[in-house]
C-alpha cells in the first residue's frame, strides 16, 4: 500500500468516527420537549372536544333579498340588476330570499340567484337523484370532501382553510361514516361430513381428537402416533376428515346450547395464517368463568365481523335485554358494532375501551385475560405451521373451544372447567370425555337457526 492510499484510508476512518461522534452528541444534547408538547397538545384537542356529527342539509340563508342588498351596500359592494341574454319567466322568484327575476341568472339548465347563491333546476329538465351522500361541516357549513374509503368506513374532511374548528385546534374537522351490513350470513362449516359414515371406530376418532387437540399435534404427527402405538395405518387426510366431521357436529351443538348473558364480556381478535394470508378470529369470553361465549372467523378486520360476532352471541343467550359491559381495545370498529347491536338486536350493551398494555385502568386485568387466552389458543396450532384452508382453521377453532370450555382445567377456577356437564366427569379419561361429548352432541336436537332467533 502506497503512502497516498494510506492517507485516504486514515482520512475516511477519521471522518467516519467524527460523524458517529457528532450524531451521538446531537442525540444526547438536542431536547425534544417542544415537539412532544406540541404533539400532546394536538392529541389533547382531539380527545377532549366532542365533535358534533356533520350536517345532512346545508342551512339556508333566511335573509330577505332587500336585506342582503342593504348589507352589501353598507360594505361598499355595488348590486346591479342582471342584463338577461335569454328569456326568463316574469313570475320567477328565488325560493330562498324571494329575489325577483332581475337578480337571477339563467345558467344553462338551472337558475342561479346572484344574491343568496340558490340554484334551481328548470322545469324542462329532469332532476337527477344524488348518487353520493352530501355532508356539510357543522362549524363552517362547507361541503365535506371524501378523503379515504375503506371496506368498513369512509373518511370525510373539511377542506375550508378558514374553518373556525381548524383555526382554533390546528387540525381539520374529519368524520368517519361507518357502514354495517346486518344481513351477513352466519358462518358454519360447509363440509357436511358425518361421523356415522366413518369407516373407523368411534374410539379411534376420539383418540385422534385427543392427540390433535389436547396434545396440539398436527395431522401427520397424529398419524405417526396412531401407527406406532396402536398399529393403525391412517392417512393424515383421513384424520383431517374426522376433525371436519366432529367440528361440524360440535359447531351446531356449541351454538344451540343456551347461556345466560354475563355482566362483563371481553372481546378481542387474533391473527391466523391460512395459506400465507392473514385471517382474524374474534372471540368473546366471560370475565368470571373464562367461558368462550362466541367466536367468528373472518378474512377482514372491520365492524361487520364484530357485529356478526355479537349476532352469534345474542343467538345463544336467553336474556339478551340484560345489562352487560363489553371490554375491547381501541379498534374504532367496535363502537359502531355495539351501537348497531343495541339498535337492531335489542341488546343493552355498554362499552369500555382499554388501550395499552401498561395502562393504570382499573379494568386492565380483565383485558389481560383474553390476551392470555389468545396465547393459549395460538400454542394449540404451532405445530401446524399455518392452516391449509378456511375450514381447517374453523374446525380447529371449534374443537379447541369445546375442549377449553369442557375439558381443560383452570388454576383460577380451582382446577375446574368453565362449563360443567353431568355426563362428563372431571376424573374421566380424556378419550372418554371426547366420546361422551360426541354422543351428547349427536343425540341433541337440531339447533334453531340464529337468524330466526334474532328476528
Amino acid at each position: 500500500m502506497s503512502i497516498k492510499e494510506l492517507k485516504t484510508e486514515v482520512s475516511r476512518s477519521f471522518y467516519l468516527f467524527l460523524t458517529i461522534f457528532v450524531k451521538l452528541l446531537l442525540c444526547v444534547s438536542v431536547p425534544f420537549t417542544k415537539n412532544k408538547h406540541h404533539r400532546n397538545q394536538t392529541t389533547k384537542n382531539k380527545s377532549d372536544i366532542d365533535l358534533p356529527p356533520p350536517l345532512l342539509n346545508k342551512p339556508e340563508n333566511k335573509l330577505y333579498w332587500k336585506q342582503i342588498i342593504d348589507i352589501r351596500q353598507k360594505n361598499g359592494i355595488k348590486v346591479k340588476p342582471i342584463k338577461h341574454r335569454s328569456k326568463i319567466p316574469q313570475t320567477l322568484k328565488c325560493p330562498t330570499c324571494y329575489a325577483p327575476k332581475d337578480f337571477i341568472y339563467s345558467n344553462g339548465s338551472t337558475y342561479l340567484c346572484s344574491l343568496c347563491g340558490r340554484q334551481v333546476t328548470k322545469k324542462t329538465k329532469k332532476i337527477k337523484p344524488k348518487k353520493s351522500l352530501s355532508l356539510f361541516c357543522p362549524f363552517c357549513f362547507s361541503n365535506l370532501q371524501q378523503k379515504k374509503e375503506r371496506s368498513f368506513f369512509i373518511v370525510y374532511k373539511c377542506i375550508n382553510p378558514n374553518c373556525p374548528y381548524k383555526l382554533k385546534n390546528k387540525i381539520r374537522y374529519s368524520w368517519r361514516l361507518f357502514n354495517i351490513n346486518d344481513k351477513l350470513p352466519l358462518q358454519n362449516t360447509t363440509k357436511s361430513l358425518k361421523l356415522t359414515r366413518a369407516h373407523s371406530h368411534i374410539h379411534i376418532i376420539a383418540t385422534s381428537l385427543y392427540f390433535g387437540i389436547n396434545l396440539s399435534l398436527a395431522s401427520t404427527d397424529v398419524k405417526d402416533a396412531l401407527n406406532n402405538l396402536f398399529k393403525l395405518s391412517l392417512s393424515h387426510k383421513t384424520i383431517d376428515n374426522y376433525k371436519y366431521a366432529a367440528a361440524n357436529l360440535l359447531y351446531n351443538y356449541f351454538f344451540s346450547s343456551k347461556i345466560s348473558l354475563p355482566h362483563t364480556i371481553i372481546i378481542d381478535e387474533t391473527y391466523i395464517s391460512i395459506r400465507g394470508k392473514t385471517y382474524y378470529l374474534y372471540t368473546a369470553i366471560d370475565d368470571q368463568t373464562r367461558q368462550v361465549l362466541s367466536f367468528y372467523l373472518s378474512d377482514k378486520r372491520n365492524g361487520n365481523a364484530a357485529f356478526n360476532l355479537l349476532q352469534l352471541l345474542v343467538a345463544r343467550t336467553s336474556n339478551k335485554t340484560a345489562k352487560s359491559l363489553i371490554i375491547t381495545d381501541g379498534a374504532p370498529f367496535y363502537i359502531p358494532a355495539i351501537c348497531f347491536a343495541n339498535l337492531i338486536l335489542g341488546t343493552n350493551f355498554s362499552h369500555q375501551i382499554i388501550i395499552g398494555l401498561k395502562s393504570k385502568h382499573p379494568l386492565r386485568p380483565l383485558k389481560n385475560k383474553i390476551e392470555r387466552f389468545h396465547s393459549t389458543f395460538n400454542d394449540s396450532f404451532k405445530s401446524h405451521h399455518g392452516f391449509k384452508s378456511f375450514y381447517a382453521a374453523l374446525a380447529h377453532s371449534t374443537l379447541f373451544f369445546c375442549y377449553y370450555n369442557l375439558f381443560r382445567p383452570h388454576l383460577s377456577l380451582n382446577n375446574s372447567t368453565p362449563v360443567k356437564i353431568d355426563n362428563i366427569k372431571p376424573n374421566d379419561n380424556a378419550i372418554k370425555k371426547w366420546l361422551s361429548l360426541l354422543s351428547i352432541a349427536s343425540s341433541s336436537p337440531p339447533p334453531i337457526s340464529p337468524v330466526a332467533q334474532i328476528k
